[in-house]
């Protein structure tokens, strides 16, 4: 929300200078949304439905001005976002260290799940630093890490401190989805980059969990975590169970959906569990929207894909490629269909495009050879 008036408040400031450049892959984007947007009408539970939809023009809205406003401005995001990264993360590690001290005050504030930066799930003390959930948090983190690798590509700068904060940061959400999201992805990076390298990652994660057992098994708190962490993993934190469950309701309306944000009613009195999605970006959106909503979101990614295959400078292709493939991977885990932060990623996603094509135009220009 405070993005959207930010960006409606330059709008009107810019309106006479205003670049409006939307790609071909967005449209398909737009599509997507205003075909969930339409599945409003067969909702059964309509208030529900109504603020979802609300959320939806709200995601188009502010992506809409953001692209707007960087067209318009030609500003240097990779830039402002890397410098501002050691700063974020520094405070958020305060925010969730200041409320993991305070929290076993606060009881009597009737403090469910979370205190200031720190989020209780189970046994797990996790990081969600300013953000509302922690896999909201790791959204930012893996956005923080591309950027420091294409600024390094780019600039060929390196900050050590940026690169430190976020793979701490990461490892306080405790989110396992997370972490595989970014080792696998950096392991394919390397795969096709460095064989050696990737060889390495494995060695060093293989070391690393080897080290962290061996530690934590015998601490009973910390051997408490880490066996929950297993037996959670083990079962992928019930999501296993919960997508049998929903897949089984796909044939009630298999073609248009069961209707946008339906799927919270579809699992009441599931394990007797209190669920609010299906935890997987692509079965909600084929049980609330159908096989048409399933396929034209399958063609936002697909469109997404073939943007970076044929318009990304060769220096940065495997860099967005695997930006992607930790959002993807996260969206099998998390829903993040109408999450802000997921707009965000793909935005960043569209402005590392456009960069590349700009460095790729700068590198031409001084007569130097661009490897495209």
């Amino acid at each position: 929300m405070l993005v959207s008036i930010l960006s409606s408040f330059f709008l009107l400031i810019l309106y006479k200078n205003l670049r409006i450049k939307l790609d071909l892959n967005v449209f398909v984007v737009f599509a997507f949304y205003f075909f969930m947007i339409s599945t409003w009408f067969w909702a059964p539970e309509k208030s529900t439905s109504s603020v979802r939809v609300l959320g939806v023009l709200l995601l188009i809205y502010t992506f809409f001005s953001l692209s707007t406003l960087y067209h318009t401005l030609k500003f240097d995001l990779m830039y402002f976002f890397s410098s501002i990264c050691s700063t974020y993360l520094f405070l958020s590690l305060v925010y969730f260290f200041l409320g993991l001290y305070f929290k076993p005050e606060m009881s009597g504030l009737n403090i469910e799940r979370g205190f200031l930066g720190y989020y209780q799930d189970g046994l797990l003390p996790r990081m969600r630093g300013f953000m509302d959930s922690p896999n909201n948090l790791v959204l930012v983190l893996l956005s923080f890490f591309y950027i420091e690798v294409y600024r390094f590509i780019r600039d060929k700068v390196f900050s050590k401190t940026n690169f430190f904060l976020i793979l701490c940061s990461l490892l306080l959400t405790m989110s396992t989805t997370g972490l595989f999201a970014l080792f696998f992805s950096v392991f394919i990076y390397f795969l096709f980059r460095n064989v050696k390298v990737a060889l390495y990652i494995i060695l060093l994660v293989f070391f690393i969990s080897i080290t962290v057992y061996f530690f934590t098994v015998n601490v009973d708190d910390l051997s408490k975590i880490l066996h929950s962490r297993i037996a959670r993993l083990s079962t992928g934190s019930g999501r296993f169970d919960l997508f049998v469950f929903l897949y089984n309701r796909f044939d009630d309306a298999p073609y248009i959906g069961h209707g946008i944000a339906q799927v919270r009613f579809l699992l009441e009195g599931f394990q007797g569990r209190d669920l609010q999605s299906a935890h997987n970006s692509f079965l909600e959106v084929l049980i609330e929207g159908g096989v048409v909503a399933f396929v034209l979101f399958s063609f936002c990614w697909l469109s997404l894909i073939l943007k970076v295959m044929f318009e990304v400078n060769k220096s940065f292709r495997m860099c967005v490629f695997c930006f992607m493939l930790s959002l993807i991977l996260v969206s099998s885990a998390n829903m993040m269909v109408y999450v802000e932060m997921m707009m965000f990623c793909l935005f960043f996603v569209t402005v590392m495009t456009h960069d590349s094509n700009s460095f790729s135009s700068r590198i031409n220009g001084f007569g130097l050879k661009d490897n495209i």
